[in-house]
């Protein structure tokens, strides 16, 4: 009797020992910080080669034609010319930096949006004080591309505005920051890595603005985000309004087909006075 327990006692022992190694195979490996960290985002495809199939040095300076790309015209919108520092309301110059300027700009257009045509020397910052303007009356605002044929609806947010944005927990967070040397594509995970790891994601070649690989680097962000549905453009202060109109023109995949819903302008109110100009006697925009 004694023997049989003490057999049956080895044998569970025996199942038990088997058990624990099997239960140790099943547990799975912790991951380790790089493990959990997201994939690396892809970089901005190189210039495609010379068509005379040499190698021709002159390539990496010439940008690759891009057709121009938006939405069609407003019907109802009301222009707004910028013109030598000048902001005009049909033909009255106004001046957005004044305190009822919200006011103001939202009774003279009541329901119509507005339609932002620059002149090729209009500055961001000189365009600050419209914006704000523009913002605090919530009106509908469109910028017209330099073409003339296409515009962009913006949703417009002071720099305070665009943090909080920034920090909401969504997908990606993509933006264009737009520098003097080309565009920075930055998301939640980094950005877009360009030719250059240390330079922007789209570099700006012979002095012009590179849309194509701009359009190609939103396009592998969309792939990779598919989920996001906001792109925010950030435009250094000194940069001209039109070119930053030029850089919307590669946030659409075709006409008429942007590659996120909704596009955003970031702006400053720390700077939001134009020059102050006097008007040139009969001058009309």
């Amino acid at each position: 009797m004694l023997r049989t327990h003490a057999l049956s006692r080895l044998c569970l022992v025996g199942v038990l020992a088997a058990a624990v190694p099997a239960c140790k195979k099943a547990e799975k490996p912790s991951l380790t910080l790089k493990e959990l960290a997201p994939a690396p985002l892809p970089g901005v495809a190189a210039p495609a080669p010379s068509d005379s199939g040499t190698d021709d040095r002159d390539a990496a300076y010439r940008v690759r034609a891009a057709p121009v790309f938006g939405a069609g015209l407003p019907p109802t919108a009301q222009r707004i010319t910028i013109s030598d520092g000048h902001v005009w309301l049909g033909a009255a110059d106004w001046n957005p930096g004044a305190p009822d300027a919200a006011a103001a700009l939202a009774q003279f257009l009541g329901s119509r949006p507005a339609l932002l045509s620059p002149d090729a020397d209009t500055y961001v910052l000189q365009a600050a004080a419209l914006f704000a303007a523009l913002d605090d009356a919530h009106v509908p605002t469109w910028l017209l591309h330099p073409s003339g044929q296409v515009a962009y609806p913006l949703i417009l947010r002071d720099e305070p505005a665009f943090g909080a944005w920034v920090q909401e927990a969504k997908e990606g967070r993509i933006r264009i920051v737009q520098r003097e040397d080309g565009l920075e594509l930055s998301t939640t995970i980094g950005k877009l890595l360009g030719p250059d790891p240390s330079g922007p994601s789209v570099p700006v070649r012979g002095g012009q603005l590179d849309v194509a690989a701009e359009r190609a680097g939103l396009s592998r962000l969309k792939e990779r985000f598919t989920h996001a549905d906001e792109l925010c453009v950030l435009p250094s202060f000194g940069t001209e309004l039109n070119k930053v109109a030029t850089v919307m023109s590669g946030t659409y995949r075709a006409a008429g087909e942007p590659f996120f819903d909704k596009l955003c302008l970031v702006y400053s109110r720390a700077q939001t006075q134009l020059p102050v100009k006097m008007p040139s006697p009969g001058a009309k925009p």
